[in-house]
C-alpha cells in the first residue's frame, strides 16, 4: 500500500489536501526538549518548551502545598476543605503531565483548565476552613492558622499565585500558535480600545454629560446616539480582535470534522483507486 509522508494512504492523503496542513504537529519529549514529529506538516509553532516547563513547575508547587494542606485539614477534621485540596492535587498532577508533554493536544486549553481548578478549589477551600480574606490576615495569619488546625494563608497564596501564572501562560501558549497574526490582532485591540479609555476619562474630566444635557433636545439626542454608537462599535471591534488573536492558528474544525476520504464532489481517479 502506498503511503504519504504523514503515514496516511496516498489516496486519502491526496483527498485531504490542505486539511493535513491545518493539523498540529504533536510534540514529544526528547533529550533536547520538545520537538515536532518530523512527518507532520503544520504552519504553526510547537509549544514553547520554557512555558511548558513553567506549567509543570507551577502545578508541582500547587500540588505540594495542597498535600500539606490535606494533612493539616485532615487532622482538624475539615473534610470539605480536605476534598478541595485533593482536587488541587489531582489538577496539579495533570498540570505537571501537561508541562512534561504527555498531552500533545491543546496545551493552552489544558493549562487554562488546570489554572481554573486551582483558583476555584483553592479559594473555596480556604473559605471553607474559616479563612479570613483581609489583607492583614493573608500576611500574618499563617502561624495562627497552623496552631488552630486551619488552612494556612500561605497555601492560598501559593495556589492562587500558581493559578494566575498558569492562566498567563495559557494565554501566551495560545498567542504563540501563530504569533504574527495574534500580535497584529492585539495591536488592533490597543488601537481600538485606547480611544474608548481616553474618551471615558476625558468625558469625566470635562463633564461631558452635563455639557450635552445643557444643549437643546435635538442636539443632545444626536450627541448621545452618536457617542453611544461609537462606543459600542469600538468595544465590539476590540472584542472581536481579542477573539481572533487567541484563535489564530487553530485548525478548521469544520474541515477536520468532515470525512476527507469521500468528499461529496469527488470523482473516481484511476491513479488512486484501490490504494485505500
Amino acid at each position: 500500500m502506498q503511503t504519504a509522508s504523514g503515514g496516511l494512504p496516498a489516496g486519502r492523503a491526496a483527498a485531504r489536501g490542505p486539511i493535513l496542513v491545518e493539523r498540529f504537529a504533536t510534540p514529544h519529549w526528547s533529550a533536547t526538549g520538545f520537538v515536532a514529529d518530523k512527518d507532520a506538516v503544520t504552519p504553526n509553532r510547537p509549544p514553547n518548551i520554557l512555558l511548558l516547563r513553567l506549567v509543570a513547575l507551577a502545578s508541582f508547587l500547587a500540588a505540594v502545598s495542597a498535600v500539606i494542606a490535606m494533612v493539616i485539614t485532615g487532622q482538624a477534621g475539615a473534610w470539605l476543605t480536605f476534598a478541595f485540596q485533593g482536587t488541587i492535587v489531582l489538577a496539579g498532577v495533570l498540570g505537571v503531565l501537561q508541562g512534561l508533554g504527555k498531552f500533545g493536544d491543546a496545551p493552552s486549553l489544558g493549562t487554562l483548565c488546570v489554572a481554573g481548578t486551582l483558583f476555584v478549589a483553592g479559594f473555596l477551600g480556604y473559605l471553607g476552613a474559616g479563612g479570613n480574606m483581609s489583607f492583614r490576615s493573608l500576611l500574618s495569619g499563617s502561624l495562627d492558622a497552623l496552631n488552630a488546625g486551619k488552612l494556612p494563608t500561605w497555601v492560598l497564596l501559593v495556589e492562587i499565585g500558581s493559578a494566575s501564572v498558569l492562566g498567563a501562560i495559557s494565554g501566551l501558549l495560545a498567542l504563540g500558535r501563530s504569533p504574527g497574526a495574534s500580535w497584529r490582532q492585539l495591536a488592533l485591540v490597543v488601537a481600538l480600545g485606547a480611544p474608548v479609555v481616553i474618551g471615558v476619562v476625558a468625558g469625566e474630566k470635562l463633564h461631558l454629560a452635563h455639557r450635552i444635557a445643557s444643549q437643546n433636545m435635538i442636539v443632545s439626542t444626536l450627541a448621545v446616539v452618536g457617542l453611544f454608537a461609537l462606543f459600542v462599535g469600538l468595544v465590539a471591534a476590540s472584542a472581536n480582535a481579542i477573539i481572533k488573536a487567541f484563535a489564530a492558528g487553530l485548525p478548521d474544525l469544520d474541515a477536520l470534522g468532515a470525512d476527507p476520504a469521500t468528499p461529496a464532489d469527488a470523482k473516481p481517479n484511476a491513479n488512486t483507486a484501490g490504494t485505500d
